[in-house]
């Protein structure tokens, strides 16, 4: 925002969808290349070509492998207030990241009301604040709590270092896959190097490459091949999501988690 005058970048990566698309609909992105992502369903970008997702990661919840959680892994972010788990659920500090855009889903989702009385429920039964997701994830490992919210990457890349993890998808709550998003800067330095970047980077063999990799992210494209450990987007039903309702609410999202869960 603060280079929007004279921008230094060409192609903005974002790890996250909903702050990409609040620059979009501020103003700071200009039209992708024709032809960029072939495969990508509509579902996955914006409906004026300003953005499109990319090899996204999956919420989920970390599970201690001899936790009394792992025996029944939690299915929605509403078995999180059971009273079994009180004061053994962590999650990351809602300000930031997949984390919130996470909250910002649910409020759409849920709705401003049920969005609440599920915070106060995670807060009544003691839920843990982490710095981040994959501390979030450290404190499962290390037994202090049981449960974690966090993203499929941050239990993958310990899992591939030896460690022992379960991890459990939020079925009931519709599974829900945060892209990676690629767009280019409006009134970037090198117009024809960001058209090409940015088709480069929404190529096949790049979410390939991702879905393969220590991150082990979700090709948006069915006919992406994915090793046996990987995961592909045909194993999962996705939360359909409004992409631009979901940050339109982001900031209120934040907001109401910051009053009611790290407010002592």
């Amino acid at each position: 925002r603060s280079e929007q005058k004279r921008p230094r970048c060409d192609v903005h990566w974002s790890n996250e969808p909903l702050r990409a698309v609040q620059l979009a609909q501020e103003g700071h992105y200009d039209t992708l290349p024709e032809g960029a992502g072939p495969g990508i369903d509509s579902r996955w970008r914006d409906a004026g070509n300003l953005w499109c997702g990319f090899a996204a990661r999956a919420r989920v919840v970390a599970v201690h492998p001899e936790s009394l959680a792992s025996a029944a892994i939690p299915r929605s972010v509403k078995g999180l207030i059971d009273p079994s788990l009180s004061g053994k659920v962590v999650m990351a500090d809602p300000r930031f990241g997949t984390t919130g855009s996470h909250l910002a889903i649910l409020r759409v989702t849920l709705g401003a009301q049920r969005y609440r009385e599920l915070l106060q429920g995670w807060k009544d039964n003691r839920i843990q604040i982490a710095s981040s997701n994959s501390s979030s994830r450290d404190r499962v490992l290390s037994g202090e709590a049981w449960v974690g919210l966090t993203d499929t990457d941050d239990v993958e890349v310990v899992r591939r270092r030896g460690a022992s993890i379960g991890e459990g998808f939020l079925a009931e709550d519709g599974v829900i896959l945060l892209p990676n998003v690629v767009a280019v800067v409006k009134g970037c330095p090198h117009p024809e190097e960001a058209d090409e970047l940015a088709r480069w980077l929404l190529r096949e063999e790049v979410e390939e490459w991702l879905a393969n990799s220590p991150s082990r992210q979700i090709p948006l494209r069915t006919e992406v091949p994915v090793i046996a450990s990987g995961l592909s987007l045909s194993r999962f039903e996705p939360l359909e999501i409004d992409w631009s309702e979901a940050a339109g609410q982001l900031h209120e999202a934040i907001r109401e988690a910051e009053r009611i869960l790290l407010n002592p």
